[in-house]
């Protein structure tokens, strides 16, 4: 589980209990209510700045457990660890191939 989704788990966890906190027959006093209200405001809060930090890397591992690359194009980049040795191992080729048909090649301007 990563650390975004056991953020959300926990939200979730204490928007139930706050909400039965809130309930006529609440067990809860006026001190935990409050309690489990800053603890989901510091959770959200929380949840919000990892979001952030995370889409800000280049590099994230994917679901299936590749290496996606963002950045490039719409969609990231996602290939398994093995694939891109391969791809590494072949850069001075990729690179002659794209000199030697730079006249034929499409180019993109850069996303920003």
């Amino acid at each position: 589980m990563t650390k975004s989704e056991e953020i959300t788990a926990e939200i979730a966890r204490l928007k139930a209990e706050y909400e039965e906190a809130l309930s006529p027959e609440s067990r809860y006093d006026d001190v935990s209510k409050a309690n489990l209200q800053k603890q989901y405001e510091q959770l959200t809060a929380r949840l919000e700045e990892l979001k952030r930090s995370q889409s800000n890397e280049p590099i994230r591992i994917s679901p299936k457990g590749g290496v996606s690359f963002y950045g490039v194009g719409r969609y990231p980049v996602t290939l398994y660890a093995s694939q891109w040795e391969r791809l590494f191992n072949q850069v001075d080729a990729i690179k002659a191939f794209i000199t030697a048909n730079e006249p034929n090649l499409a180019t993109k301007p850069a996303r920003g």
